[in-house]
């Protein structure tokens, strides 16, 4: 992919007021309302963007580096609450915040989709491609000049994204480390499949099938309104025996007519 024009700036939002933040803080940290990580959280999820990919890749990023602060955020609302990494203890506060605002968290599933939908992952889990079947030396020189010369980036692609966010190799441990439990509950909070859109096809086809259950539906509808007018006292309207016969029985007649 060729380098493509710089991201269009985000739209600046509305930024939340002092007596919002507070409240944010008092709710889901009441014994320490002014801790950096609740507040710095606050604003991230007031800050989700709805526009290109890049600039949801950029929000990953920051949402990454607020993860990744060594300041803990445990015992923020029960002093017996256990001792946990900071990254897990982030994991958690995050998680209550999502259990707690309906808004923030359909804003962050949005985000995820979008950013799933845009990005392709067949580098980042495969390696695909003929063999190239050189030496060793051939080898070592194309890995040496894929190291030295800059290539173009692809925002669009996990394998660049992870680069991203762990450029560093000790990441693998760091993230080999983050609890499996609270991982889960995240991804189930913010990974909710979108319902699939209906194709063109099926919203054609749908009101011919209506019209179909309709007259396959109408002689039994017209029988049991006879039944209900003969309950009422009133005389039973009977459907036409023609009408209930099936269609090869009824050609089946019209030959012994022929016939006779």
């Amino acid at each position: 992919m060729t380098d493509s024009a710089p991201a269009q700036p985000t739209m600046s939002r509305p930024q939340p007021s002092a007596r919002e933040v507070d409240a944010f803080c008092v709710q889901y940290a009441p014994r320490a309302p002014g801790h950096a990580a609740v507040r710095d959280l606050y604003r991230l999820l007031c800050d989700v963007p709805e526009g290109s990919l890049e600039q949801r890749l950029h929000w990953v990023e920051r949402w990454m580096q607020w993860l990744r602060e060594r300041i803990p955020a445990h015992g923020l609302v029960d002093a017996s609450e256990p001792e946990a990494s900071p990254a897990d203890s982030r994991l958690a506060l995050l998680i209550r915040v999502l259990e707690g605002e309906p808004a923030m968290r359909a804003a962050l599933t949005r985000l995820v989709a979008a950013v799933c939908e845009g990005c392709r992952g067949l580098k980042l889990f495969a390696q695909v491609g003929l063999p190239a079947g050189q030496g060793f030396f051939a080898e070592a020189s194309d890995r040496l000049a894929r190291a030295l010369l800059p290539s173009a980036p692809e925002p669009g692609k996990l394998s660049e994204l992870l680069l991203r966010l762990c450029p560093d190799p000790d990441d693998a441990d760091w993230l080999a480390r983050l609890s499996p439990a609270r991982l889960a509950q995240l991804a189930a909070l913010v990974g909710e499949p979108r319902p699939p859109e209906p194709s063109p096809a099926a919203r054609v086809r749908a009101p011919q099938q209506v019209r179909h259950e309709r007259h396959r539906l109408a002689p039994a509808h017209l029988a049991a309104g006879s039944a209900q007018h003969a309950g009422n006292g009133l005389h039973a309207l009977q459907p036409p025996a023609d009408a209930l016969q099936p269609v090869h029985q009824i050609h089946a007649d019209a030959r012994l007519l022929q016939v006779a």
